[in-house]
């Protein structure tokens, strides 16, 4: 729903959309593979790969996802950044 939602709102076709959400759904697990690999071989630098995919998600967001959120000219982005923010912290903080 996630990756399906935005491209629904952006008129591409209902066929790619199913494909390009498949691909998505079949890479994942190879992901989560080659990480488990990387980190069962590398020990050491795992780190390194909690900081690269840390960057990846920084990236996504400031770049991508918040210039895309504020072409609306809606200032909930802020509000909805904000709420993230606050779950993510109670969640956090509640399991300690």
């Amino acid at each position: 729903m996630a990756i399906a939602a935005p491209l629904v709102m952006g008129g591409i076709r209902k066929n790619r959309i199913a494909a390009q959400v498949l691909a998505v759904g079949a890479v994942t697990p190879l992901g989560f593979l080659l990480g488990k690999l990387a980190v069962s071989f590398l020990p050491h630098y795992f780190g390194v790969f909690m900081g690269l995919a840390s960057g990846v998600m920084l990236y996504l967001v400031f770049f991508q996802l918040w210039p895309e959120a504020g072409l609306t000219g809606s200032r909930w982005r802020f509000v909805g950044g904000l709420l993230g923010v606050i779950v993510i912290l109670v969640a956090t903080l509640g399991f300690h």
